[in-house]
């Protein structure tokens, strides 16, 4: 399940119904905004960003799927407390902020990720000489002597009953 959620963005085939036509609520949307600047002030720190997060009134969902998770040592999953922004904290061989929006549209997705592009000075994959998967809307890349990121806006979130999209941040030292 962490895989999958960290694994989102992957050139798997998209399902149409998953993508979401109707743009998530304005609060909804401020509250992603919010996770995606706590993730992007705090980062790579992962348990200062989760400290902020949960200050900003995120919690660890006890949702069954997630559950699990969160009993994991370097994972975290956090929602709001109306369930439709949810937050994937992740640390392997890298660090990631996945945030996920219930009927996020994939123009809201990208719309979302541009904090962390204009942060990183990230540039397309494009501009990079490289190709799109299926599934994200657009895909940046940003690379130093410290670090290397990449972000990602997708066109779906399948973990929400409803249509959603996602950001994701991925942080490599």
């Amino acid at each position: 399940m962490v895989l999958a959620l960290i694994l989102a963005g992957c050139d798997t085939p998209v399902d149409p119904k998953q993508i979401s036509a109707t743009p998530a609520s304005a609060r909804a949307f401020a509250q992603a905004q919010k996770a995606v600047t706590i993730c992007g002030k705090n980062f790579p720190k992962l348990e200062k960003t989760a400290v902020a997060l949960r200050a900003a009134g995120f919690k660890e969902t006890t949702e069954g799927q997630f559950a699990g998770i969160n009993r994991m040592p370097r994972f975290a999953v956090m929602q709001n407390s109306e369930g439709d922004v949810l937050v994937v904290l992740g640390n392997r061989s890298e660090r990631v902020c996945l945030v996920g929006v219930e009927d996020l549209t994939p123009q809201q997705a990208f719309d979302l990720a541009q904090p962390w592009v204009r942060q990183y000075v990230a540039t397309t994959n494009a501009e990079n000489g490289q190709g799109l998967s299926k599934s994200v809307v657009q895909a940046w890349r940003s690379q130093d002597l410290d670090r290397t990121v990449f972000i990602s806006a997708t066109k779906t979130f399948p973990f929400f009953d409803d249509p959603g999209a996602a950001v994701r941040l991925i942080y490599f030292d």
